[in-house]
């Protein structure tokens, strides 16, 4: 009977260890799972904030206003600026506006204009040059690709 008592406790010491091994198991799994959920949600905050950080700059009726309930934006150092980002939006604007005018007196003068149903988009800038779309009204489609030289005025076609 001695013998059949030490397989028993045998068989009941190896069912003990491997319940805590497999509870071992368990936690570490449950503890892997927690911290992920915990990483994924701290990068969906940091994301959350950055947004709102950008949502924090307003454009407002052609003015560029900062929101000043942000440190950073109090810490910045505006006097090494010469000019303002109001004036450099102004400035953009003015010369992508500039761009789509010439481009349609252009288009105007070679008599190209005769669809009333297409607009025109800023495609890309580089300097004073400008690449100009016209499009279809409602199929976006491109019809026309302009080059348009803000300082010197002069559009080509592409």
């Amino acid at each position: 009977m001695s013998r059949y008592k030490k397989d028993n406790s045998k068989k009941i010491y190896i069912i003990i260890v491997s319940t805590i091994i497999v509870m071992a198991i368990i936690a570490t799994i449950a503890f892997i799972v927690q911290n992920k959920n915990k990483n994924k949600k701290e990068v969906e905050n940091i994301i959350d904030e950055q947004e709102a950080q950008l949502n924090d700059e307003v454009y407002d009726e052609g003015n560029f206003e900062e929101n000043e309930t942000t440190e950073e934006n109090k810490e910045v150092d505006t006097s090494v600026i010469d000019t303002t980002q109001e004036d450099l939006i102004e400035e953009a604007t003015d010369d992508e506006n500039k761009a789509i005018e010439l481009a349609k007196k252009y288009r105007e003068n070679q008599n190209q204009d005769d669809d009333e149903d297409i607009y025109y988009t800023v495609e890309s800038s580089e300097e004073n040059k400008y690449i100009i779309a016209v499009r279809e009204l409602q199929t976006t489609r491109i019809v026309m690709f302009y080059e348009v030289n803000v300082e010197t005025e002069e559009v080509t076609e592409q």
